[in-house]
């Protein structure tokens, strides 16, 4: 006697569809449309550059300066159009050194002059890294803020000078 087995494919030949959708699909993705496009006019009237508040804020300073002999580095801060406030430090990698934060207010077309002074011990290194020659570079960041909550930031790089 024989046992006949049937034969078994092992690569079965699949037949595609279209997929057919339901009501509910097609109303999710038609809610998912609204929802997007009741998104787009929020996020792009947020962005400054389309309509809304711009702070314009400027900072000026030499690009070498006489650090040890002025007290720290000299800098001017002007917001032209509006008061703001102005939060500024430096900071230069060798010698390692930094200033405190310094905050100025500003009127509104007018400027504020501002001086980061060191603290001893970056004083000090200071004085040592020009006394061997080298030529230190700082970098200067400056935030500025307005009523509004706009923020500004702003870098300028000062060389230090021998005194």
């Amino acid at each position: 006697m024989s046992i006949i087995r049937p034969v078994v494919n092992r690569f079965p030949v699949r037949i595609s569809r279209p997929v057919r959708q339901g009501p509910r699909l097609t109303l999710v993705g038609l809610l998912a449309i609204v929802a997007g496009a009741a998104l787009v006019p929020a996020i792009s009237s947020a962005d400054p550059h389309h309509g809304g508040h711009k702070l314009v804020f400027r900072i000026d300073g030499q690009a070498r300066q006489d650090v040890i002999g002025t007290g720290g580095i000299v800098l001017t801060a002007s917001c032209p159009a509006e008061s703001c406030t102005v939060v500024a430090s430096a900071k230069g990698k060798r010698p390692s050194i930094h200033t405190d934060k310094v905050r100025a207010e500003v009127v509104a077309g007018g400027s504020a002059r501002l001086t980061l002074p060191f603290d001893a011990k970056d004083d000090a290194r200071l004085r040592a890294a020009l006394a061997a020659g080298k030529k230190p570079s700082l970098t200067v960041s400056a935030t500025a803020r307005d009523g509004y909550g706009a923020k500004v930031p702003l870098e300028l790089t000062v060389t230090a000078l021998r005194s």
